[in-house]
């Protein structure tokens, strides 16, 4: 996965081509501000219906970093192995505050049940089998 804000339409195909890297469909949507950002897996039960929902993991943003890009996720080697320098990059002691999460993340009960169903329902929507994960962005307001 990769992520790119763009300011401007001069911005937009550098973006795409960056994303493009990753994969053969791009989803290009409008940014929410500084917020939270959580991240839900959906687990499908023997009939194919998305029942289980893991706990939220809550990604830490900055305004310096108001989203995670490709450079803050672990990445993997030509081996397909986990690269060894990022393969802790998110919660190392000496990992910059943009790259710490918390899981389970601190969410209220209606928060939590908010994203709950609007996980199984996109899991649904998009036809997904077995598993899928989805990362939200709550705007702060």
């Amino acid at each position: 996965q990769s992520y790119s804000k763009v300011e401007n339409a001069a911005e937009l195909p550098a973006a795409l081509a960056e994303a493009f890297k990753f994969d053969s469909v791009v989803v290009c949507e409008r940014f929410i501000p500084l917020g939270r950002e959580i991240r839900l897996a959906v687990i499908e039960d023997e009939t194919g219906e998305p029942v289980t929902v893991l706990p939220a993991t809550e990604y830490l943003l900055t305004p310096e970093h108001p989203m995670r890009v490709s450079t803050d996720k672990i990445s993997v080697t030509d081996q397909g192995l986990p690269d060894e320098d990022k393969f802790f990059a998110t919660n190392r002691d000496e990992a910059p505050d943009h790259r710490r999460s918390i899981c389970p993340a601190p969410l209220d009960d209606k928060l939590a049940t908010k994203l709950a169903d609007a996980a199984k329902r996109a899991h649904k929507a998009l036809r997904c089998r077995d598993f899928s994960i989805f990362d939200f962005r709550i705007d702060p307001d």
